[in-house]
């Protein structure tokens, strides 16, 4: 459990998002840290502006820029932000894994299945959660494993389109019905992050759950500065949003 723990905190130390490409199966935002925060970014306005294409290297820069991100004051030590499009507040709730589930705290008008959350509240494995109109669906569909993704209902989306947001826990699983990211892709791809002080960030791993090999076993690794891997006749690859030394400014 230390050496968890001590993986867990090196790779706080990269860059807060990462952006995960699955040929055929989508565009994804991934984090390692622990607590996520929902709100709207300085930069970018209330309603539109956003979010229709031709716009990745504004939004890669309003992730990675800690000090414009929440209130002017940036993410705090051991957060991620979620610049979302819409009325929200700049810091309307956070999202908090706690290793065996995930609290929501809500700072602005917020609510889970229809009800009304004043403070904190523990979040099912699959739930809609509304803030001020615009609606994210969170789901952990596998109970082995913290690790949870976020989804959004269109038009309500982040700065710029992406098909989801991981809440990367200890292992994502991607390809069958009941992975975290369904994408039809067998066998089921693992992918697990773990991190140094040497390397300065995750390195993510990434191994086939098949008959005849070993669970867990790597098949190709990617780099903290990001990378692709040729997974089962499919290209996945990631990189990292973004400068580490900005985020929690």
């Amino acid at each position: 459990m230390t050496s968890q723990m001590a993986a867990a905190s090196d790779m706080q130390s990269g860059p807060a998002w990462y952006e995960l490409s699955i040929d055929g199966g989508g565009t994804y935002w991934l984090t390692v840290r622990r607590a996520v925060v929902l709100g709207r970014s300085s930069g970018v306005p209330a309603a539109g502006g956003f979010g229709d294409g031709g716009e990745g290297e504004h939004a890669r820069s309003l992730i990675g820029d800690g000090a414009s991100m929440v209130d002017g004051r940036g993410a705090r030590d051991g957060e991620a932000f979620l610049p979302l499009l819409g009325p929200v507040a700049r810091r309307h709730a956070r999202i908090v894994d706690e290793g065996e589930g995930h609290r929501l705290e809500a700072f602005a008008d917020c609510t889970v299945e229809s009800r009304s959350v004043r403070g904190a509240v523990w979040l099912p494995s699959s739930a809609r959660i509304a803030l001020a109109g615009l609606t994210i669906r969170f789901a952990r569909p596998q109970p082995a494993t913290n690790t949870a993704v976020l989804r959004f209902d269109e038009p309500n989306r982040t700065v710029f389109s992406v098909d989801g947001v991981v809440l990367y826990s200890d292992i994502l699983l991607i390809g069958g019905g009941r992975s975290h990211l369904s994408c039809g892709l067998e066998p089921e791809v693992l992918l697990v992050a773990n991190g140094t002080a040497q390397t300065g960030g995750p390195v993510f791993r990434l191994g086939v759950q098949s008959p005849g090999t070993p669970a867990g076993a790597t098949v190709c690794q990617i780099p903290p500065d990001g990378g692709c891997c040729q997974v089962e006749g499919r290209m996945i690859c990631i990189r990292p949003l973004g400068d580490s030394e900005s985020d929690g400014a």
